[in-house]
């Protein structure tokens, strides 16, 4: 048997028989990023080969604190009978994401450009805005761009990804400073 980092292999025997498992060790739950913590945990499932919902159940709640399980103690004292995962996934997404209101409150008050690249802006932008069209996320985007930048790709066609690496560029050569006007 031998131990690398999160994962613990069991090697085959003399005989050649042998086990090989991949065992979960799930990160600290993550309250501002919910969503991407369970596609984490999920992607270690499959790697593992785990199923069982009451496995999955288990691993899950052992990976979160105490604070965040009084969010879901009822589904930990009276877990429903099927679909335990997806009961406790479904609650503490819904609880940590905040509502549609909020979320989209954060959207059009809360971002700065700041340090970050407009590339980078723009994908904490998508993360927080679910369904919203492409031609307002773009605008309300353009708005938080240094006034030469905007200027410049006021005037570019082609979808946000191009746009969002075009303004990248921009800023890199440009000399004036990162903060929006």
């Amino acid at each position: 048997m031998t131990s690398q980092g999160n994962s613990t292999l069991v090697t085959p025997n003399q005989e050649g028989l042998g086990i090989n498992r991949v065992s979960v060790k799930p990160p600290p739950f993550w309250k501002n990023k919910p969503d991407i913590w369970f596609a984490q945990i999920e992607a270690q499932f499959r790697t593992s080969q785990v199923t069982a919902d009451q496995t999955k159940f288990d691993i899950a709640i052992s990976a979160i604190d105490s604070q965040i399980l009084e969010v879901v103690s009822d589904i930990i004292l009276q877990p429903p009978a099927d679909n335990k995962y997806e009961n406790l996934k479904g609650r503490l997404i819904a609880h940590y994401s905040g509502s549609e209101t909020e979320r989209f409150q954060k959207l059009l008050s809360g971002m700065t450009l700041g340090d970050l690249k407009p590339s980078e802006l723009l994908r904490n932008m998508i993360s927080i805005s679910s369904n919203l069209p492409d031609s307002f996320l773009k605008n309300l985007w353009l708005q938080h761009l240094p006034t030469h930048v905007r200027q410049i790709l006021v005037t570019q066609e082609g979808d946000l990804k191009k746009l969002s690496e075009t303004a990248d560029a921009i800023m890199t050569m440009s000399p004036h400073s990162n903060m929006a006007a």
